[in-house]
């Protein structure tokens, strides 16, 4: 569990992006848990980082998936991530349509 700020786009998370309508009301809002310091609760699955979890102020946790999660048909963990992410940059992520189309 982490604690995170949801903004205009979304919640980000070691560079990827995720977003869901559910979010709207709280978009740079204030989370009202204390511990948080502002910020929302956030779980993962470190085996699946297709999407999260976030505590929203009716007190359950709610699935955001990753914005690009529809082209991605299998579980896949942050290891896998940071390998394509470095493939991606050592390629030229510009040529490739710029490293904000895998965010």
């Amino acid at each position: 569990m982490r604690w995170q700020a949801i903004t205009e786009r979304g919640i980000r998370l070691h560079h990827r992006t995720y977003d869901h309508d559910l979010l709207g009301p709280c978009r740079g809002q204030d989370s009202q848990v204390a511990a948080g310091g502002g910020k929302w609760e956030v779980h993962t699955n470190p085996h699946d980082v297709r999407q999260i979890w976030v505590r929203l102020p009716d007190g359950e946790l709610a699935e955001i998936p990753w914005i690009h999660r529809e082209h991605v048909h299998h579980p896949f963990n942050d290891r896998t991530w940071q390998y394509w992410k470095s493939g991606v940059e050592v390629f030229g992520g510009a040529g490739w349509g710029g490293a904000s189309r895998f965010s």
